[in-house]
């Protein structure tokens, strides 16, 4: 309940702190003041003369050189961000992927919507198909039966 009377009188206060207040009048002026027209005011400088066109062009192509040089900072950051990020990321999960269990091998497309792989887990070699709905393993043998068979 004071929550609401506190939220009350700060909103009522802030209300009044921004309500115009209305403009004083000017005192009555006489019938005569009213229809004479004020003097224009006399220009104390002179107005300077416009600027001749080869100045106007010399701004065009400051300008213009402005906005190329700046493009090309902002490639040039752009390029050089991803190239640290690229670094960065590189240098960090590095480590992670230089001790992978688990390699693709090969991989032979049979249709736009069904690949063979042949992938190494371990010491095991496994022949993968992937189609649209499943993936399944056709065979699987150990690499140290095939280094028994070469010899």
């Amino acid at each position: 309940m004071l929550r609401k009377i506190l939220l009350l009188l700060l909103l009522s206060t802030a209300s009044l702190a921004f309500t115009d207040t209305p403009p004083t009048s000017p005192p009555p002026q006489t019938p005569q003041e009213q229809t004479q027209p004020a003097p224009p005011p006399l220009p104390s400088q002179e107005i300077p003369p416009l600027p001749s066109s080869a100045q106007l062009t010399q701004s065009y192509e400051g300008s213009f050189i402005r906005v190329i040089v700046s493009l090309l900072g902002l490639v040039i950051l752009v390029v050089l961000t991803f190239w640290i990020l690229k670094r960065l990321g590189r240098s960090r999960f590095g480590k992670f992927g230089s001790d992978k269990s688990i390699h693709i091998i090969e991989r032979r497309p049979l249709s736009p919507k069904s690949v063979l792989f042949l992938v190494e887990v371990g010491n095991k070699r496994v022949l993968l198909s992937e189609s649209q709905l499943e993936v399944r393993s056709l065979a699987s043998y150990d690499l140290l039966e095939e280094v028994a068979e070469d010899k």
